[in-house]
């Protein structure tokens, strides 16, 4: 099956990207799936901040 979603191209920093890394390994996820995981995680709380 061939994935059809958009792909960005990232620099990381070594820190982050080891974080990454140990954090994909210890939830049995991709790193892709993590890191989608996350920014929707932070999508979905800006959404929910009331309106300054």
């Amino acid at each position: 099956m061939k994935q059809r979603d958009p792909q960005l191209k990232i620099r990381l920093k070594p820190k982050t990207k080891s974080w990454i890394e140990e954090k994909a390994e210890q939830e049995d996820r991709s790193q892709t799936w993590l890191i989608n995981h996350y920014l929707e995680e932070a999508m979905r709380r800006e959404s929910q901040q009331p309106a300054a």
